[in-house]
């Protein structure tokens, strides 16, 4: 099963090096998000309860991660915007709308700060120009492959 999930998010031999640096900011968004998480875990649980509270961090962690999955390893387009629009509008509006707690937290001010300069950065990374061409390419060509037709992945065989 595994190795069939690393087949399909196998990465591409034509990914810009934006896009690796992309998933590296990408997880050191969530590695921030998780620090934040777990000092802000008390409020959530006193406002939802510690079952809810939970499920909704670790669902939320769970798409930030296949969003990031599919936009840089399957290419796709969709997820790319799903994770622009949507979901770093939401990180934006929970950070603002928590803000006061966050002030009182001090540390937590800063982190949160760092926070949306990292979901800045790789959304900056998402629509470099080379990037937006690599996007441009799979949707062309209505495959995530070159001009070829073929795959273009490493190990090849990955379905679209």
């Amino acid at each position: 099963m595994f190795d069939s999930l690393s087949e399909y998010f196998a990465a591409y031999e034509d990914t810009p090096p934006e896009i690796f640096s992309f998933e590296q900011a990408w997880l050191a968004t969530l590695a921030v998000t998780v620090v934040i998480d777990v000092d802000m875990f008390d409020y959530s649980m006193s406002l939802v309860g510690p079952f809810v509270a939970a499920l909704t961090y670790v669902v939320g962690f769970l798409i930030a991660v296949a969003l990031m999955a599919f936009t840089s390893r399957r290419r796709s387009n969709l997820a790319r915007w799903l994770l622009v629009g949507p979901f770093s509008l939401l990180i934006l509006f929970y950070d603002l709308a928590h803000f006061s707690l966050l002030v009182e937290r001090v540390p937590m001010a800063y982190v949160a700060a760092v926070q949306l300069g990292l979901v800045g950065l790789s959304i900056y990374l998402l629509f470099r120009p080379n990037c937006r061409a690599w996007f441009a390419a799979r949707d062309a060509d209505g495959n995530a492959g070159d001009s070829t037709g073929s795959s273009g992945a490493v190990g090849d065989g990955a379905i679209c």
